[in-house]
Order: C-alpha cells, then structure tokens, then sequence
C-alpha cells in the first residue's frame, strides 16, 4: 500500500502528482515509437504497468477497492488507443507523433484532475462548483478516448465480428463508467445494480449492431471510427439523460443528424 504519510513528507500534492503520472506515459510513449524488438516490448509493458500503478498513487488517499476499476477504465483506454495508432498507423510524421503522444500525456492529466472531482464531490455528498465542468469534460474525454481506440482495433486484423465484439465491450464498460458517475449529481436518480446493467448493455447493442452494419462498406477504419464514436456519443447522452430524468427529444433529433452526417461521409470516402 502507498504510504500516504510519506506523500505527505515529500510534500508532493496530487496536481505535481499528475504531473510526474503524466510525463512518465509520454516518455514511455515516446520511446515504444522509437524502439524495436524486446525494447519496445518491454516498454509497452513499461507504459499498462505506470497506468495502474499511477491511476492508484495519484488518487490516494481517496481511491479504494470498490471504485480502483473504473477509475482506470479511461486511462486504459487512452493509451491503449495510443498504442495501436503507433502500431497500426506508422506513417505518421515525426512531428505528429510527438503531437500525438504530448497530447495523450495532457488528457492523461486533465482525466487525473476530473476524476479527482468526482472523488471530492462523492466523499462530501454534495456537488461542488467545479462538477459541471468535470462532468463536461468527462463526456468529451470519452469520446477522445474512444477515436483512436476503436480506429486501432479496426486496424487490427481479425475478423469484423471480433472488431465489433471488443468495440461493443468497450462501450459498455464507458456507459458503467458514466453512470457510475453520475451517481453523485444532485437530483439524479438511484441506478440500481440491474438497472445499470440494462443500460450499458444497451449500448453496447447498439454500437455493435450499428458497427456491424457498417464493417459491410469498403471504407478507412479512422472513418469507421468517427461513426462508431458518434453513435457511442449518442447512447451516452441519452444514458445521462435518463440518470437525470431530462430526457429531450431535441437532443436525440441532433445526435441521429451527427450520425447521419458521419455515415454519409462514411460511404462518400472510400479507401
């Protein structure tokens, strides 16, 4: 266990915390996109072991058992998403590489900053000032998160079902992640355990269902991605809407036209 007194006698506060949490992903980074062979191996094993081992120390004293996982879900996500873009995109530029990596480092950070908001706002029952923007910032992290990630695994070859199979996994796991933080918004409604589950499942459904139909078009996987993202997007939303019991048909009306706009660039641009 990290000793907090310790943390406390180095004078090192959670914001330096994130800090040093976020460089060390970018150095890591950096060096599996310019190392072969066992080196960039170990680096990637390197990079999933700071992930865990980060997500915990930045968030002490407030992380425990029970919320450790979904903590680490984004995290995880977003560096997964940054390993396949190296892997399966590798003629990217030296300078969009070096972009592409700083800027995982500073979602990295800005991920660190909301989900220590979250862990305020729940230890005190109450919502502060700052939680509409985390929650803000939360929802576009996601979709960040999700681009790259789902772009990768559709560079990855395997079968389209298994594409769509861990894309839909995903997804689910984002929309327990959601809820879970929604569940210290003032005026939303309790989400029992079964409820929640009815929910995520949801939309894992109908992101595979609607990844599914488009893995039939000849098309590039960043578009496919786009697509696959503003559906996610859209089963969010209307997720936190019903955990906030504000449903608007407004709102599902605009995320069908941003789909629809995606799914028309989809089959225009072809491969």
């Amino acid at each position: 266990m990290i000793n907090l007194n310790l943390l406390k006698t180095l004078n090192i506060g959670k914001k330096t915390r994130f800090m040093i949490f976020s460089l060390f992903v970018v150095v890591l980074l950096l060096a599996v996109s310019y190392t072969q062979g066992f080196a960039r191996f170990a680096s990637t094993i390197l990079v999933f072991a700071v992930i865990f081992i980060g997500t915990y120390v930045t968030q002490v004293p407030n992380i425990n058992k029970s919320n450790f996982i979904p903590v680490l879900l984004l995290p995880l996500h977003l560096v997964g998403g940054a390993l396949l873009s190296l892997q399966y995109f590798p003629n990217l530029g030296f300078l969009v590489k070096i972009l592409a990596i700083v800027l995982v480092g500073a979602l990295l950070y800005v991920l660190s900053l909301v989900n220590n908001i979250f862990f305020v706002t729940s230890e005190n029952e109450k919502t502060i000032p700052l939680f509409r923007v985390a929650v803000t910032w939360n929802n576009i992290l996601l979709i960040i998160t999700a681009i790259p990630f789902f772009a990768g695994i559709f560079k990855v070859d395997v079968n389209s079902f298994i594409q769509n199979l861990i894309v839909s996994i995903s997804s689910f796991l984002f929309a327990i992640y959601l809820i879970k933080t929604e569940e210290v918004e003032d005026g939303a409604r309790q989400i029992g355990a079964g409820e929640r589950l009815v929910l995520s499942f949801r939309v894992m459904f109908i992101v595979f269902a609607l990844s599914t139909a488009v893995s039939f078009f000849p098309t590039e996987s960043f578009l496919r991605s786009l697509f696959v993202s503003s559906i996610l997007m859209g089963t969010l939303d209307y997720t936190q809407s019903h955990c906030r019991n504000s449903l608007n048909k407004k709102h599902i009306v605009e995320y069908v036209l941003i789909a629809l706009t995606f799914f028309l660039i989809l089959i225009v641009f072809k491969p």
